[in-house]
């Protein structure tokens, strides 16, 4: 039995799906539009695939038409927080994260980014991250280190948003 997940999240015109009996993760694109941000994820997810060196972790299959894309990813068994979680209980999985791409991000001034990368776009198996949702995967050269200040920027802000002033803990 097929679960939505989100339906054209950020008017992107991408549905996600949880078939989670058959331990897939469908993401379905009905428009030239929203083709883009699939073959975007399935290149991403490749690229962070080769950095895992792990064959066939995340993608299962991509499957790419005149008006329809298809992009099936393995279901990951774990957890994900909220990126409106408080800095205070989540920076353990933050030093995770930043531990994670310091060990896998290639060692260049420039490399390839993920792009939005927020914890609710990482899965944690064992408290170790795997980042997910790459529909904004850029090829081209960024400042190495641009998706840990976007990770470390949005865990700070985006929970106290509404608020002036930031919890001293999160300081």
């Amino acid at each position: 039995m097929a679960e939505i997940l989100r339906y054209s999240s950020h008017g992107n015109n991408v549905s996600v799906f949880s078939l989670k009996n058959i331990g897939i993760i469908r993401k379905i694109a009905y428009s030239n539009s929203a083709k883009y941000y699939i073959l975007k994820e399935e290149r991403g997810l490749s690229w962070y695939e080769d950095l895992l060196g792990k064959e066939k972790l995340l993608i299962k299959e991509l499957v790419n038409l005149k008006n329809y894309s298809k992009l099936d990813l393995y279901f990951l068994d774990g957890f994900s927080l909220s990126y409106l979680a408080p800095l205070r209980k989540t920076h353990f999985y933050i030093n995770q994260c930043i531990d994670h791409y310091h060990e896998k991000w290639p060692k260049r001034n420039f490399a390839p980014i993920h792009g939005d990368l927020t914890l609710s776009n990482i899965i944690f198996i064992k408290k170790n991250p795997i980042f997910i949702d790459w529909e904004h995967f850029s090829e081209d050269d960024f400042l190495w280190g641009f998706d840990i200040a976007y990770l470390l920027l949005s865990s700070l802000i985006l929970p106290d948003r509404n608020k002036i002033n930031f919890h001293p803990k999160d300081i």
